[in-house]
């Protein structure tokens, strides 16, 4: 997103667009979502500051022009990347272009930095030496005592700014000077943070499901069953679940019906209140009962949905109700 601001959000919806990255964002957690995000817009680095209130997972996207680095910003906050714990003082080092799975189980705060890669060429090599190693997919790294206090610190206060004092950032002496600070600091803890190691199954796993993204994504407008996805990418349903579990945090059939009724929600706020087009839509997305349809809806996002009669009485055409 263009320069620099804060915001809250009450919609998983809205808060994805503003991420200013492509994002799929699936919230996991019964209850009105909620989110605080500010972010600070420099010539030759971005940065993001994110305080989440709710469980959720997110397929991210990264450009392949720039090296982007996520964090845990508090000591409660555990943020997980395919599957792997980040706590207070690790970092992940993105490669250029990777495709990855976040999630969070609790409340989080949370942030990232993105900064183009001939800026990361030229500022290694005035520090040290040399061009610095970007990984062939993300890397956990441990940032060294000294190191880790004065990057959060920094972010913290660069996020701050744009809180509290955003007519600050038009003064290009001041961000210029906030923006040499962060590159600096960035680049030094990329040098001296230590790798902690991941293992081949690991790898293997955020990979295939990277793959079972690309399934879904060739289904635009409707949500696959969990067979016809297995069929799709050769493996069982057993191992399918294997994967998903650590990375997702859920079985591929508890994603897959997040995923239909978010899908829903989203077709509902747009569609007229009619009820052939309520009825086509959960038609569409594998539900066959309006009532039942209602209680799995109310579960997932604390609210009644966009078309619910007030009598509560369920839509024309109900049939058994279908999850998976």
């Amino acid at each position: 997103m263009p320069g620099s601001g804060s915001s809250i959000f009450t919609d998983a919806d809205d808060y994805q667009a503003h991420l200013a990255l492509p994002v799929d964002l699936l919230a996991v957690q019964p209850g009105r979502f909620r989110a605080n995000l500010t972010w600070v817009g420099l010539p030759q680095l971005q940065l993001l500051h994110a305080r989440e209130t709710l469980s959720r997972v997110a397929y991210v996207s990264l450009p392949s022009d720039q090296i982007i680095v996520t964090f845990p910003t508090d000591q409660p906050s555990r943020l997980i990347c395919d599957g792997v714990s980040l706590r207070w003082g690790d970092l992940m080092f993105h490669s250029p272009g990777e495709r990855f799975h976040q999630r969070i189980t609790a409340p989080c705060s949370w942030g990232a930095i993105a900064l183009a890669l001939p800026t990361l060429t030229a500022y290694s090599r005035i520090l040290n030496g040399w061009d610095l190693a970007i990984p062939p997919r993300g890397r956990m790294l441990r940032l060294p005592l000294g190191h880790r206090r004065q990057f959060l610190q920094l972010h913290a206060r660069a996020a701050r700014v744009a809180e509290r004092y955003l007519n600050r950032l038009s003064h290009p002496e001041v961000a210029r000077s906030l923006e040499q600070d962060l590159i600096v600091t960035l680049v030094a803890c990329l040098i001296g943070a230590e790798p902690r190691g991941a293992s081949a199954a690991g790898s293997h796993r955020a990979t295939m499901l990277v793959r079972f993204q690309e399934v879904l994504a060739a289904c635009p407008n409707t949500v696959p069953q969990v067979a016809e996805v297995c069929r799709i990418m050769r493996v069982s349903e057993r191992v399918l679940r294997a994967w998903c579990l650590p990375v997702l945090g859920m079985t591929a059939a508890q994603y897959l019906c997040l995923r239909r009724l978010r899908q829903a929600r989203r077709a509902l706020r747009q569609a007229d209140a009619a009820p052939e087009t309520v009825h086509d839509v959960l038609t569409r997305y594998g539900f066959a009962d309006f009532r039942h349809f209602a209680v799995a809806y109310r579960r997932a996002f604390g609210e009644q949905p966009p078309d619910c009669p007030d009598n509560g009485q369920p839509a024309p055409r109900r049939r058994k109700f279908l999850l998976i």
